[in-house]
């Protein structure tokens, strides 16, 4: 009988596993499309905010490309095309 985990992915594990996915997809095509573009900066920001959420301190650096990456994000959809 296999053994099967106990506990539900956590909220961090489950960004993770959604940036992840999201990276896969864009390193997949030549030219992305614009949602899978979106779906990749939304994926990076949940994670980074997770992380916090979670302790993790984040360099300066990392903080600016992340306020950026939200500004985004909070764009109607599909106008990062232009």
């Amino acid at each position: 009988m296999p053994i099967m985990p106990g506990e539900e992915p956590t909220q961090l594990e489950k960004a993770f596993e959604r940036y992840r996915i999201a990276q896969a997809v864009l390193r997949g095509h030549r030219k992305p499309s614009l949602l899978e573009v979106e779906a990749a900066l939304e994926s990076r920001v949940e994670l980074f905010r997770c992380l916090v959420e979670s302790g993790w301190q984040a360099p300066a650096a990392v903080t600016r490309q992340i306020d950026l990456d939200a500004a985004l994000v909070a764009q109607p959809h599909g106008s990062l095309g232009g």
